[in-house]
């Protein structure tokens, strides 16, 4: 189907598609930082941005159907996945110790 797009559309989508995942993000973090002590703003967006930016470069890889990519980009957003899950878990913990 992305062949029927022009290249400089589909760039103009993507990058349309990241800046509103990224306020989205900024957001996020806003809100997580307006209940929590430990974890800022700053911190959660970052980590979102990270997976927005991998899950891009993985629609990318997969459109190009290039399978090496995939298979490094599905590791990659994985590890930080669970990275950004024991981070907002602790910090929650850390607010709310008798959960």
């Amino acid at each position: 189907m992305t062949e029927m797009i022009p290249r400089g559309l589909r760039n103009f989508q993507k990058d349309e598609a990241r800046e509103k995942l990224e306020s989205l993000s900024d957001d996020f973090g806003d809100l997580i930082d307006r209940g929590s002590n430990n974890m800022t703003a700053a911190q959660v967006a970052n980590n979102l941005k990270t997976h927005i930016s991998g899950t891009l470069d993985f629609i990318d890889a997969h459109a190009a159907e290039d399978e090496a990519v995939k298979a490094q980009l599905l590791k990659t957003g994985y590890d930080q996945a669970g990275k950004f899950a024991e981070f907002l878990s602790e910090g929650m913990l850390k607010d709310n110790p008798n959960l």
